[in-house]
């Protein structure tokens, strides 16, 4: 009498659902991956102004007389090469100054009164 061995090895229905069940993984991995890099990119340009705007109103504080800084350099400030700046000032009364940062069709700003936001200066 024979004896009969059971087959070793997946059916394609089996193997079908594990290329699905990875391909939604993936396909999640994929999107938080996305969230995390455009964070890092906010990130990036929240560090730069704030740097910016604690530099430019600590020249304010130390030069009354003088006011806001004609330039980022006055401030002693380098800003990365990454980004465009743009930065006015008014040293009338009321004194005002907004600093714009883009980079990749991306431009947030910092002034006196506002400490980040998207977009151009007002």
């Amino acid at each position: 009498m024979k004896k009969w061995r059971a087959k070793s090895g997946f059916t394609i229905t089996e193997l079908i659902i594990v290329v699905v069940v990875i391909a939604i993984l993936a396909s999640i991995i994929l999107v938080s991956y996305g969230g995390l890099s455009r964070q890092a990119i906010t990130n990036g340009f929240q560090n730069q102004l704030r740097l910016i705007r604690d530099q430019v109103m600590t020249y304010n504080l130390q030069n009354p007389k003088i006011g806001y800084p004609s330039d980022l350099r006055a401030a002693g400030l380098t800003v990365d090469n990454d980004y465009v700046v743009n930065y006015t000032y008014n040293n009338s009364s009321p004194r005002s100054f907004c600093v714009q940062l883009s980079k990749d069709s991306l431009t947030y700003y910092a002034s006196d009164t506002v400490k980040f936001a998207s977009g151009s200066c007002p």
